[in-house]
């Protein structure tokens, strides 16, 4: 639902913080971060979850996920 907003508005940021000329570069390493976190995100999450040891609803509905 909110990813338009942050399609459309990555390109303005960008371009406000490191301006027009390198726009190219920024949106590079954006998606290299982007990437790194889908990479990396999963197995962090996955050894932080089973450390928990609250057996509550909470982390059974994150767990699902």
């Amino acid at each position: 639902m909110f990813a338009g907003v942050t399609i459309s508005l990555t390109s303005v940021i960008l371009a406000d913080i490191v301006g027009i000329d390198k726009l190219s570069n920024a949106f590079g390493m954006c998606n290299f971060v982007g990437g790194v976190s889908v990479f990396a995100g999963p197995p962090v999450a996955g050894k932080r979850i089973p450390s928990q040891t609250c057996h509550n609803r909470r982390a059974l509905i994150l767990r699902t996920f």
